[in-house]
């Protein structure tokens, strides 16, 4: 099916026009009774599905809402992924800022401005969350003009409000983890161990499943549901994360590679939290949190001349701009220009 081509336009009376071309079809005229743009946007949106419907006029076509975009969402999700814990979170908060029943059509760029601003001082989020909201809410209106019943998306200008600082960027030096796992337990330095090698995050950790190793192959899988990206994580399987994975399976029922041994289940993301600033403290270490081992195995692929676009496959980046925060770390690079600068005896 060909794609929907439209433009509207302001009449000298003050009116709307309009020009769509549906099917390869060209058709225009008049928006009737539109007086402003919003309108003249829902009038276009019900013209497009009545010409799909065989051109016959739709009757008592209900209103597009902000309710409605977030109930499409979920269903979205749901077909792609089946986790939709953080979505229904963001739905739930358009829907009480926006109002469930307010037409989606209505919502403008000075109301996204206010939405912003209003995230930044009443809810004190910061610019990275505001982002994924932001991010949120065009999904659920792209997903409504892909099933042509919206033709504009209110974000598709605002661009990215947080700026990378690489002051942000946590990971610890060798010495550092050293330190840690001279202080932790075995089971945790497993962990530890697991999560350098697979670079993946806490979560994917903390739930590492026994369906995902594939022994033949030597391969680990972390599916889609658990990676951040919604993309499979193919991660190889060598010899130091095969000797931890079956130390762990010994004496272990369960469907999880790492367990509490006395309630056979996976521990609390707060409890795994609580151990590591435990051990930090103990180790005389600074507490960067579990994604600081994520951060380190990337540092380290870079560090090792490892092309950015395999550090984005095996860390599982949405897009090599992600990848890049690992590129840019200057600490080893100024170091070793200081030596070359210090070798010189004049």
């Amino acid at each position: 099916m060909a794609g929907f081509r439209q433009c509207i336009r302001k009449d000298k009376r003050g009116g709307y026009t309009y020009r769509v071309t549906v099917n390869g079809v060209p058709k225009q005229g008049a928006c009737k009774d539109c007086t402003t743009r919003e309108q003249a946007l829902a009038f276009v949106a019900q013209l497009k599905a009545e010409l799909r419907n065989n051109n016959q006029p739709l009757k008592d076509v209900p209103v597009i809402t902000i309710g409605t975009l977030g109930e499409n969402y979920k269903q979205y999700t749901i077909a792609r992924n089946g986790d939709i814990k953080h979505v229904k979170s963001k739905v739930k908060f358009f829907n009480e800022y926006f109002g469930e029943n307010t037409p989606a059509v209505n919502i403008k760029r000075s109301d996204l401005d206010t939405f912003i601003n209003y995230c930044r001082t009443e809810r004190n989020y910061k610019d990275a969350t505001i982002d994924r909201y932001i991010s949120a809410l065009s999904k659920m209106y792209n997903n409504a003009i892909n099933d042509d019943v919206l033709i504009k998306n209110p974000c598709s200008k605002i661009g990215k409000l947080a700026l990378y600082d690489q002051n942000d960027f946590k990971f610890w030096y060798e010495e550092e983890v050293k330190a840690i796992k001279s202080v932790a337990p075995l089971w945790f330095k497993d962990m530890i161990e697991c999560a350098l090698i697979m670079g993946v995050r806490r979560a994917n950790i903390r739930l590492f499943n026994k369906s995902w190793i594939d022994w033949d192959r030597k391969m680990v899988t972390v599916p889609r549901k658990y990676s951040k990206s919604r993309k499979a994580i193919p991660i190889p399987l060598g010899n130091k994360l095969k000797d931890i994975i079956l130390r762990n399976l010994q004496d272990n029922d369960t469907e999880y590679v790492f367990i509490n041994r006395q309630r056979r289940t996976p521990r609390a993301e707060k409890t795994l939290e609580d151990y590591l600033k435990k051990f930090c403290e103990q180790a005389g270490v600074k507490y960067y949190g579990w994604n600081g081992f994520r951060h380190t195995a990337g540092c380290r692929l870079a560090d090792n001349g490892v092309a950015p676009q395999e550090i984005k496959e095996y860390m599982g980046h949405s897009s090599l701009l992600v990848t890049q925060k690992y590129l840019n770390r200057r600490d080893k690079s100024m170091v070793t220009a200081m030596e070359i600068l210090e070798a010189y005896d004049d």
